[in-house]
């Protein structure tokens, strides 16, 4: 399965970036993470508490297909890079703006930041999952290698279903796995998780890279679209 269509098939796989994003710097549902029977929808089993400072990759894999992102956080500073390590990777930095860097080319753009506490790129999808939030069932599973395991469901109609590792030391999910399910048959389909969590974030990591020229947002998306069209189209 290619991400960008899976993405796009299977909004479940933003349960995920909910978790760890909805509740930032808070607690949030209930915290009793050791319920045996399903949980009422609305509620989270386990509480969610963002660390002020951290960083982490977030790796979803999809098939043969692995696509690497990194967050950051340092208190009200933070970064966002999404496609790690590729010719469109494309870098956000919020602090009293918000700076978005084109890499590849060495531009960057500035705009005023948005809410406190939003999370950059994650907008739509944390708007998105916080409709839905009213109707997510979560069941305890147990626990696997020393993290406690539950079952996600938002529609038991569409034959789908998420499983969410939460590290309770962490009071964060770490990895979640989307199924496609028919009948007996649960068929993995995305996996999501965070690695090389670290509890630090260099102030380096929210500085404005030198020798970048300064561009409108208009400009800086205008060169992003060209370079996916180029990736798309090789041979063009």
């Amino acid at each position: 399965m290619n991400l960008s269509n899976a993405a796009k098939a299977l909004p479940i796989y933003t349960v995920f970036f909910l978790l760890l994003s909805a509740c930032s710097g808070t607690g949030g549902g209930n915290s009793n993470s050791s319920a045996s029977s399903a949980q009422t929808a609305g509620e989270f089993p386990f509480e969610i508490s963002e660390p002020t400072t951290y960083q982490a990759k977030i790796v979803m894999t999809a098939g043969e297909t692995e696509r690497t992102s990194f967050v950051a956080r340092s208190g009200e500073l933070r970064r966002t890079d999404h496609r790690l390590g590729t010719p469109l990777q494309l870098t956000l930095i919020s602090g009293e703006r918000e700076t978005i860097i084109f890499p590849a080319m060495s531009i960057y753009a500035e705009r005023e930041s948005g809410s406190p506490g939003e999370h950059l790129g994650m907008s739509e999808i944390t708007s998105w999952l916080l409709s839905q939030r009213s109707f997510a069932e979560f069941e305890s599973l147990g626990k696997e290698g020393g993290l406690d395991k539950y079952s996600v469901r938002i529609d038991r109609r569409d034959g789908s279903e998420a499983i969410v590792f939460y590290d309770p030391s962490l009071k964060m999910p770490v990895r979640h796995e989307f199924y496609s399910v028919s009948g007996s048959e649960r068929t993995l389909q995305m996996k999501t998780e965070l690695r090389e969590v670290k509890l630090e974030a260099d102030a380096s990591l929210f500085a404005l890279p030198p020798d970048l020229k300064k561009v409108t947002e208009q400009e800086l998306y205008r060169q992003l679209q060209m370079a996916m069209a180029r990736e798309a189209n090789p041979q063009q």
